[in-house]
């Protein structure tokens, strides 16, 4: 997916639905990146039904020359609110 009509930056997006007690876990978050990589995406949005484990959060994090955002269940209404 294109972030703007000149194609200039690439945005990976992915959502899953995991149970509320079945968290995102590292070796998700990993492989997201390494998708992420392989699509020569800078930035990415990974969207869940259910949160994130810590280590996945901290992976997400690390991930270098690229951005990762994540919206779980928790933040994803804020992202929904529209203000005027």
């Amino acid at each position: 997916m294109f972030l703007d009509q000149l194609g200039l930056d690439k945005v990976y997006l992915q959502a899953k639905r995991y149970k509320k007690d079945s968290p995102v876990s590292q070796s998700e978050m990993q492989k997201f990146i390494g998708a992420m990589n392989t699509k020569g995406a800078g930035k990415g949005v990974f969207i869940t039904s259910s949160s994130f484990t810590k280590t996945a959060v901290d992976e997400a994090s690390k991930a270098q020359l690229m951005k990762v955002v994540l919206i779980d269940s928790e933040n994803s209404v804020s992202y929904l609110l529209i203000t005027t």
